[in-house]
């Protein structure tokens, strides 16, 4: 594109009359800017983001001029060399608004070249997208406070289960028999202060381990467990009650009365079981 001078100072390029008013009207900005960098066009709306007024010549302003703070650390010539490699470049930058703001910008930009292969020019569109980061930023600031008040609700319940939690485990440690429960793989999942005592063990060490492995003899390990299997899968209804040899975590055997009842959830599906 042809750039008059006027006593060396750099002046306005027009636009190609076939695109000029569509160019002019656009409300995205568009720019043209030579090999160097220096700006040979801008559309009113570009000038009315950066303040520049219709009537100003461009003359030595260059692209780092537009933008926020990167004249100083070099960082736009780096990226204006890596243009002018690739060909094109599409991406967010920071241009520096009329009132010193910083705009965030949706940027395309195209290198022109001469037959020859040498860099004629280069046009870039941009895009204000200020309103858009506000109202993600907005929506971020919504989504946490979402998220906060959903911790602070789970929170709560978990306190309130907890307690409730604790409330029961006062129950049955003041219970006067043992209270064991297991899941349906057989390990313990709940026991009172009764039960510990008859196990000979604390409830940290005891929660988790197998009933069967652990602390059923060896002579009546395999017939219970066979019941508890059958219990569990819905082919029996109950675990037998009567006597049973156990074997504490000292390894000392003890003979208790055993019963049971099945443990279930809100649908009917058996969970576990209560001795």
């Amino acid at each position: 594109m042809p750039v008059k001078r006027k006593s060396g100072h750099r002046v306005q390029a027009k636009a190609p009359n076939r695109f000029h008013e569509l160019v002019e009207k656009s409300a995205d900005c568009i720019g043209m800017a030579d090999a160097e960098g220096q700006l040979l066009y801008l559309n009113p709306a570009a000038r009315r983001l950066l303040g520049i007024d219709e009537d100003d010549d461009l003359g030595e302003r260059s692209i780092a001029d537009c933008h926020w703070q990167n004249r100083a650390h070099g960082a736009l010539e780096k990226a204006f060399a890596a243009l002018k490699r690739a060909g094109s470049w599409t991406g967010e930058i920071r241009w520096q608004g009329r009132d010193g703001r910083q705009v965030p910008m949706i940027v395309d930009a195209v290198v022109h070249r001469e037959a020859g292969g040498e860099v004629s020019y280069c046009s870039l569109i941009a895009h204000d997208v200020s309103k858009l980061e506000v109202e993600i930023r907005a929506l971020n600031q919504s989504l946490e406070s979402r998220v906060l008040e959903r911790t602070a609700h789970l929170h709560a319940a978990h306190s309130r289960l907890q307690e409730e939690k604790e409330r029961a485990q006062q129950f049955l440690d003041v219970a006067g028999v043992a209270l064991i429960g297991m899941d349906l793989e057989g390990r313990i999942s709940m026991i009172n202060r009764r039960g510990c005592q008859l196990l000979e063990d604390l409830e940290a060490n005891i929660i988790g381990k197998s009933w069967f492995e652990e602390f059923l003899s060896e002579d009546e390990r395999l017939r219970w467990f066979r019941l508890f299997r059958e219990v569990v899968s819905g082919r029996r209804g109950h675990l037998d009650d009567g006597e049973i040899q156990i074997l504490t975590s000292r390894k000392r055997k003890r003979l208790i009365a055993w019963h049971s009842a099945l443990l279930r959830d809100a649908a009917g599906r058996i969970v576990g079981i209560l001795g």
